[in-house]
């Protein structure tokens, strides 16, 4: 729910009938009160007072309270605001406005809401992505040093009709992590990250929706699905966007400026024949042989092409990496009923590396999963067994288990 005064409206209500049901019970009354006070100064402290609150996390204690409160309000836990001042953009009184692109007025600079400006903020966000992303280390290695690339000459660049700040291609057969790697890199972005997901192959989804999601929040990552089914005219409506020149409300007739976007944009194809990133010598993108992989498996605008910062084609992983993903689907299977997972028999994790394989990706595996463990959960749950062991006759091909890699099915 985005409207923010539906929002506390929700929240005022939800307030008030917990305290009247806990004033026939004193002392929990006065905790609930302390509480809900002590989260309330949480998150206002991260958006009007971010230094004391980064202070306060480095206690012991603290910390953990902190980062859950922030969780529970989907709020950017606290970080070093030292780090973002020195890499925020500097503003003069020439500087656009936000969502319009015209000049701000000046003594009121835009507040920089990008989260990643240093080497170090983009070197551990790629750490971080790589523990969740498995199979696909050098996509998220090269994607995320174009995108350093990218934030660092916009933080010395005109603010004035500006293009935006990433355009990307994600192509692979679907169930491979291309949308979920998006949606994670979009969350790392920007403080109070909004990311818009649309099905381009819509004729209805055309630039007019991006343009209306643009005006409400600047601040957007777009993922397109389903690029390889894109209508002309929307690509053509894309290549103006991309080219930076403000766009106009047809609602309002306000202008609206892109500059601050990223786009990626979602193939849904095989890729294997595609050349795989790597970081490559200055002069020496192999954009074209790319382009023109992807160019031959769709109708693709070609000066829309070549306005991308990069195109990344995903591949299935190897098998050992395939069965690090099964297992933790299947931790993520227990977590849902308070339980732990304990020995994974490997003729079950062969089994599913195999129907993986066979298949192209892991778009079916959480409902195989899902089956697989239902018996032995429900079980567990009757028997209130904390640990589920998952036992099946023994086959000649193990795969290693233990494994704490996250795994969101997704394209």
């Amino acid at each position: 729910m985005q409207n923010p005064i539906i929002r506390i409206l929700m929240l005022f209500v939800g307030a008030y009938t917990a305290l009247h049901l806990l004033e026939n019970a004193p002392p929990l009354d006065l905790i609930f009160t302390v509480l809900a006070g002590l989260f309330a100064l949480i998150i206002w402290m991260t958006n009007y007072n971010p230094g004391i609150l980064y202070n306060l996390a480095q206690k012991p204690g603290l910390g953990a309270v902190i980062n859950a409160a922030c969780k529970l309000a989907h709020e950017q836990p606290p970080v070093d605001p030292s780090g973002q001042s020195a890499g925020a953009p500097s503003v003069g009184p020439g500087t656009a406005d936000v969502a319009t692109g015209a000049p701000a007025a000046s003594g009121k600079p835009e507040t920089p809401k990008l989260l990643l400006h240093s080497d170090g903020d983009f070197a551990s966000a790629t750490r971080q992505l790589k523990e969740v992303v498995r199979g696909h280390d050098e996509v998220v290695e090269v994607l995320m040093d174009q995108i350093k690339c990218n934030v660092q000459l916009r933080d010395s660049a005109s603010q004035i009709s500006m293009p935006p700040l990433g355009v990307f291609v994600l192509a692979g057969k679907p169930g491979l992590g291309k949308k979920f790697l998006a949606i994670e890199i979009g969350y790392k972005l920007y403080k109070g990250s909004c990311i818009t997901i649309v099905d381009v192959s819509d004729p209805a989804s055309d630039g007019k929706a991006l343009i209306s999601e643009a005006r409400a929040n600047p601040y957007n990552t777009f993922i397109l699905e389903n690029f390889q089914n894109c209508p002309a005219s929307t690509q053509e409506e894309l290549l103006s966007i991309v080219s930076g020149a403000p766009r106009v409300d047809p609602k309002s007739g306000a202008r609206v400026s892109f500059r601050h976007c990223f786009f990626f944009l979602l193939v849904h194809q095989d890729a294997a024949s595609m050349e795989r990133p790597t970081r490559k010598a200055l002069g020496a993108t192999g954009h074209t042989i790319v382009m023109d992989s992807l160019g031959q498996s769709m109708a693709l605008d070609k000066r829309l092409g070549w306005s991308v910062h990069g195109i990344y084609p995903f591949v299935l992983p190897a098998p050992l990496q395939q069965a690090e993903v099964v297992a933790e689907i299947m931790e993520q299977e227990c977590r849902k009923y308070n339980l732990t997972l304990g020995r994974v028999n490997p003729a079950i994790l062969a089994r599913e590396v195999k129907v993986i394989t066979e298949h192209g990706g892991f778009e079916i595996t959480p409902s195989r999963v899902t089956k697989i463990m239902r018996d032995r959960l429900a079980a567990a749950v009757a028997a209130k067994e904390q640990l589920v062991d998952l036992e099946e006759e023994s086959s000649p091909l193990g795969a290693q288990t233990g494994t704490h890699s996250r795994y969101v099915s997704g394209r």
